[in-house]
């Protein structure tokens, strides 16, 4: 094949990757080093990309992420944190394997939150709410990488009200699945280590 087409044929694909990570998504916050950032809304409990001891009222540790959880009025707070550079990503009530759950993926690009509100469109597929006719319900999110990990932490409204989400309800368990990229902010990037899990929604 010609030289110059392969150039041509990596470019695009290098800038079909940027945009597939871009949108649709939050607007990202620049900022620089380990410093948190953040995304608020000012209707919802605050996020600040730190975890603080005492901060959340769960915690367990899948295939080295850290998930920990609280409600808060009518939000679910979720703080995790990954043992990698990329991206970390959890799902809530899943049906089978991915299908159906209430997915949050997130990384920290260059300095900047990028995080997005997806459906499991499948036993191994997932995409944008705004897809299959749902809405971005992210309410806030903040995070930040330091000494080779990452923290995400978000807040949802346990009922929405969107066709793609199923409510949650304080006092029931329900399934997660969580997963994360070791290096790679590429959303579309496979994923180097997963696994499920349960968690326990508790009052205030």
């Amino acid at each position: 094949m010609d030289k110059t087409l392969l150039i041509l044929l990596g470019l695009l694909a290098a800038v079909g990757a940027a945009v597939f990570l871009l949108l649709p998504g939050p607007t990202a916050v620049p900022t620089t080093g380990g410093v948190p950032v953040v995304r608020t809304s000012a209707a919802l409990p605050s996020v600040d990309g730190t975890i603080k001891p005492g901060e959340y009222s769960g915690k367990v540790d899948l295939v080295g992420v850290e998930v920990d959880w609280s409600t808060d009025k009518n939000a679910l707070r979720i703080g995790l944190v990954s043992p990698g550079t990329g991206w970390v990503a959890i799902g809530l009530d899943p049906q089978v394997m991915m299908d159906k759950a209430n997915i949050i993926l997130g990384a920290v690009v260059n300095g900047a939150v990028v995080a997005r509100d997806d459906v499991g469109t499948g036993l191994f597929t997932h995409g944008p709410d705004t897809s299959v006719g749902g809405q971005d319900n992210l309410l806030a999110a903040a995070g930040r990488e330091a000494d080779g990990k990452t923290t995400l932490e978000f807040a949802i409204p346990l009922n929405s009200g969107d066709s793609a989400d199923r409510p949650l309800v304080v006092g029931q368990t329900y399934k997660i699945i969580v997963a994360y990229q070791a290096t790679s902010d590429d959303f579309s990037e496979r994923h180097s280590r997963r696994a499920a899990g349960e968690i326990t929604l508790t009052a205030p």
